[in-house]
């Protein structure tokens, strides 16, 4: 990825200028979740709830649409139209 980055004029001087690129070590659906919730509310709420549900399921989308058909009590609401997307 670095050559790519170094290839164009201005990433390679945004890279001299910042250092390198890092990116996340999380899966894919897991970021996307992580950006989702962060962007709805403050960063150290959004940590905490990515936290809780960390510890409680893998952050898959199988997973968590399974978790909510399972208990739909359990505190990891979804709207019914929210539930048909995850």
């Amino acid at each position: 990825m670095s050559d790519v980055l170094l290839s164009c004029p201005i990433m390679a001087g945004l890279c001299q200028r910042h250092g390198p690129v890092r990116l996340s070590q999380q899966p894919a659906f897991e970021s996307l979740a992580d950006a989702i919730i962060s962007q709805q509310i403050s960063g150290r709420a959004a940590e905490a709830i990515m936290n809780r549900l960390r510890d409680r399921i893998p952050v898959e989308p199988e997973r968590l649409a399974k978790s909510q058909r399972e208990n739909p009590s359990s505190g990891r609401s979804f709207s019914r139209q929210d539930s048909v997307f995850a």
